[in-house]
């Protein structure tokens, strides 16, 4: 299933990155952030599709702290 472009631009805020954002839409908004992915192993293939909420719990991580290391990816850029 393809994701559409109006989808992807409702997956990002402005204020950050969503629970609710799958890996695929995160780095095509932001490729600052492969590395954070890349660090925790999770991967564009299999896991792009999948919400960050699902990620973290199949990669057994916590969730806040993902997004903690993602927004600074992204405050490094700014």
């Amino acid at each position: 299933m393809e994701t559409k472009p109006t989808e992807m631009r409702e997956a990002w805020t402005p204020r950050g990155i969503r629970p609710e954002s799958t890996v695929e839409q995160i780095v095509v908004h932001h490729p600052e952030t492969i590395g954070v992915f890349a660090a925790y192993r999770i991967d564009l293939c299999c896991g792009g599709k999948l919400p960050l909420t699902t990620v973290a719990e199949k990669h057994h991580l916590s969730l806040p702290e993902l997004l903690a290391e993602l927004e600074k990816a992204l405050a490094l850029r700014r």
